[in-house]
């Protein structure tokens, strides 16, 4: 009898530190290109974008609308610690620090930035093979979805979702 009950117990000690783990494992940082280019679907608010991001290397972004209709071909650059907003023939440069920290096309290019730092950043794997990147940008928190080299989703906060192509 207490053969049988160390038995069930050790039999239960085994299953439960197999279930314990949430499906997840840490894994190395994910590499992509710092010359980076994607297509993003983005959501702020309710309101959806289309846009192509291309990174020129460190510190330097363009951003060109694709849509909707009203904004399209409004095109955003920054570098250095200039920007420069093109639209409908018109252009306006002004100080990069005068671009709102919390805009969506900002944020976006801040988390990119970071992910091809690998700095500050959090890896998880998830049991089918889903990679999960976690961190924080302009105090704002991130949570990122990457396949290969790709980044495949991205959640911003509550406030910004991007889908990349």
């Amino acid at each position: 009898m207490k053969k049988t009950k160390v038995f069930f117990i050790a039999a239960l000690a085994v299953v439960g530190l197999c279930s314990c783990g949430k499906g997840e494992s840490t894994v190395k940082p994910v590499k992509l290109a710092k010359d980076y280019s994607t297509v993003a679907q983005l959501t702020v608010d309710g309101t959806e974008y289309s846009a192509k991001f291309t990174r020129g290397g460190a510190d330097m972004w363009e951003c060109e609308i694709t849509e909707p209709e009203t904004v399209s071909g409004m095109v955003i650059s920054c570098s250095g610690d200039s920007a420069r907003l093109e639209f409908m023939g018109l252009n306006y440069e002004t100080d990069r620090g005068n671009i709102p920290e919390s805009s969506a096309v900002t944020m976006t290019a801040a988390v990119l930035d970071k992910m091809i730092a690998q700095k500050g950043l959090t890896y998880l794997k998830n049991d089918k093979g889903e990679i999960t990147v976690t961190g924080q940008v302009n105090g704002q928190d991130f949570a990122a979805k990457v396949k290969g080299d790709k980044v495949k989703s991205l959640e911003i906060s509550s406030d910004i979702s991007v889908k990349f192509t």
